[in-house]
């Protein structure tokens, strides 16, 4: 359904596409309604994407019966580049308990809250990307490290996230199965990598580009076992 930029509401596929497991509406940017059906109808989903659907803002998945049904078999959700709200993310942390991977990056309406929602509510939380929320700070990633979702996550990426600093070096320290970690942008500098890098054992791969602050040649030579990558990320592809 990419780019069908006609279709309003999603009632109809959650009413008559009860089988559906996969549903991409990416840029379908007039899509404001209909949340609520896709959560009650579509049981069997499975992928959930939404990317630059800019009609959804402060959006719930309560349905027309007033409930918050409970996705069971949903572990995909990408509502990146969108000005969703802390609403959207109460939705989420009730109805899709089962989420593996959450893309929310670039919905700059979010804070430091909807992180420490994500980590005590959504614990099967294997790859999370946040980049772009200027508004994520050290005590963001703070309550995710204090939260259960912190022996889960093996992806984090926080891109663009410019209030984090070398502070939460240690709180991602507490991710003891993390294996992919991108901080470009961020305020993190040398000494903030060298302690992460030092003492995470599974980590296997950092993607640094663009923060100032950082050595990644020394970095390199410290750390021979671990990638550290300068390239150009690409943002359209949710590692």
């Amino acid at each position: 359904m990419i780019g069908l930029n006609h279709v309003t509401s999603l009632k109809s596929i959650g009413t008559h596409s009860l089988d559906l497991v996969y549903l991409d509406i990416s840029e379908c940017h007039k899509i404001s309604q209909g949340l609520g059906a896709i959560a009650k109808g579509c049981s069997k989903l499975t992928t959930f994407k939404l990317k630059r659907c800019y009609g959804f803002k402060d959006a719930s998945l309560i349905s027309d019966d007033g409930d918050l049904h409970l996705m069971q078999r949903l572990t995909i959700l990408n509502w990146s580049y969108v000005n969703i709200e802390f609403n959207a993310i109460h939705s989420i942390s009730h109805s899709c308990q089962y989420l593996t991977s959450l893309n929310i990056s670039y919905c700059k309406s979010l804070n430091d809250n909807a992180l420490e929602r994500i980590a005590n509510s959504l614990t099967n939380i294997k790859k999370l990307k946040f980049d772009g929320i200027i508004n994520i700070t050290d005590d963001g990633i703070k309550s995710l490290s204090d939260g259960p979702i912190f022996s889960a996550v093996e992806v984090l990426s926080m891109v663009g996230c410019r209030k984090i600093s070398d502070v939460s070096a240690h709180h991602i320290l507490r991710f003891n199965n993390l294996r992919k970690l991108s901080i470009g942008g961020s305020l993190m500098t040398t000494n903030g990598v060298d302690i992460i890098a030092s003492s995470s054992f599974e980590l296997i791969k950092i993607h640094v580009r663009n923060c100032l602050n950082i050595n990644p040649t020394s970095l390199k030579e410290n750390h021979p076992h671990i990638f550290i990558d300068t390239t150009q990320k690409d943002y359209n592809v949710f590692i």
